[in-house]
């Protein structure tokens, strides 16, 4: 090959690849990349070379050309050369854009699984995603009744809150059957996170007031007894 013969007739020569450089005005980095069959050079460069080396072009080329002045068959040769090399840098890039793209793979599909690994075990840790049980009741106020749903996550963290009821009527609160400091505190009861503790605080309330606290269902996994 073309580029094994220059380095060996320029080391027979006793050059250095500056040496050979600097007698035919190219880099260093030329003749290495020739040496190296990552470039060839031209039909004139190549005869430059072989005046320096003492040789001739077809010695260089390593095939029978009929003359080294015999310019068109230095450049079908020279053409032959820089196909090879074409196909074979295409090759190479192909084989490194697509070591490129596995490794890649490697790095960001892990990370990815990792982020929403993340996400969804913070967002059960939050509570966000999961309702583990719930609480239906009712609060007896004389004749007036409260219904009362929270629905909780598996650490008893509250995640839904809700009243039914009238509301305060002015008939009501004039007729005495109806306590709009109950309303208040059921109300408040909306601020507290914790069910076992909203559990508390409503039965501990109902038995202070003289009321009554009645769990009409209770689905999932309970609240633990208040004693």
């Amino acid at each position: 090959m073309l580029n094994d013969n220059i380095r060996t007739v320029r080391k027979n020569k006793g050059f250095t690849q500056e040496d050979l450089a600097s007698r035919i005005h190219v880099t260093r980095q030329t003749v290495s990349k020739w040496e190296k069959g990552i470039s060839v050079p031209d039909a004139e460069m190549l005869t430059k070379l072989s005046e320096e080396l003492e040789t001739d072009v077809s010695t260089l080329l390593g095939a029978k050309v009929e003359s080294a002045a015999d310019e068109n068959a230095i450049v079908e040769q020279l053409s032959r050369l820089n196909e090879q090399l074409a196909v074979r840098n295409r090759r190479s890039r192909k084989i490194w854009k697509t070591l490129a793209i596995i490794g890649a793979a490697i790095i960001v599909i892990p990370l990815i699984l990792s982020i929403l690994g993340l996400t969804l075990f913070t967002a059960r840790d939050h509570g966000v995603q999961t309702q583990a049980g719930s609480v239906h009741y009712q609060y007896q106020e004389g004749d007036y009744s409260y219904s009362i749903d929270v629905n909780y996550d598996k650490r008893y963290k509250v995640v839904a809150f809700g009243i039914d009821s009238p509301g305060p009527g002015e008939d009501m609160a004039e007729s005495g059957e109806f306590s709009t400091d109950t309303y208040a505190f059921i109300d408040s009861l909306s601020d507290i996170t914790d069910a076992r503790k909203l559990d508390k605080e409503l039965k501990d309330y109902a038995e202070a007031h003289g009321d009554t606290v009645i769990v009409l269902s209770e689905d999932g996994i309970g609240l633990p007894d208040n004693d």
